[in-house]
């Protein structure tokens, strides 16, 4: 975890009575989960959601979300369309939990792995804020990703380290952005990612 925003969060702990934060992350933003490990994070989160494979993360969206959320994120899951998917999925399950009071946070990624992979190194991360708001917020990160050559030339703890970043970064954003924390330079933390909102 970013130690600006460790330390941030821990200043927060002891005082905090806000809501709590209910996050499912799939494909990636598992660097979310490291929140887990700070003590007093009681008092800020109520639930953490990892449906890492395509079939629980559809059978997730499915079972919470019903068929029209299903087939708007079986469509392409790293997307807008999957992370607000997920979301409002997400955002059902804690209706159902008699939760509604939660910040419902989800993220889809697809980051630097062991191989080469086509496509973008990004995530999409989708917020569902409770009551005052009625419509789920969306925001875009992308990473800048080696060309095929130089990836193949990297060795698996140069991999780890790239990989470990985007984690980093994926997390500061996300919590960032929930809890609408000040004090904290989201453009200067995130290097050389890109972030656009999309709501």
């Amino acid at each position: 975890m970013n130690e600006t925003l460790r330390n941030r969060i821990l200043e927060l702990l002891p005082t905090y009575s806000g809501h709590k934060l209910s996050m499912l992350v799939t494909g990636g933003g598992f660097g979310l989960a490291e929140i887990g490990m700070l003590p007093g994070v009681s008092s800020l989160l109520s639930s953490f959601y990892s449906p890492y494979s395509v079939e629980e993360s559809t059978m997730f969206v499915e079972r919470h979300g019903g068929h029209a959320l299903y087939e708007k994120f079986r469509t392409k899951m790293v997307s807008r369309d999957g992370a607000e998917a997920l979301c409002e999925a997400l955002g059902w399950k804690n209706v159902i939990l008699k939760s509604p009071d939660v910040i419902s946070i989800a993220l889809t990624a697809s980051l630097t792995t062991s191989r080469y992979r086509k496509g973008k190194n990004e995530a999409f991360i989708s917020l569902l804020l409770p009551k005052d708001e009625e419509f789920i917020k969306t925001w875009h990160l992308s990473f800048p990703k080696l060309p095929e050559e130089a990836h193949g030339r990297l060795t698996v703890p140069e991999v780890c380290a790239i990989r470990a970043r985007e984690e980093e970064v994926i997390a500061l954003v996300a919590l960032v952005l929930a809890l609408n924390l000040d004090g904290i330079d989201l453009l200067k933390e995130i290097g050389n990612a890109e972030l656009e909102r999309l709501y």
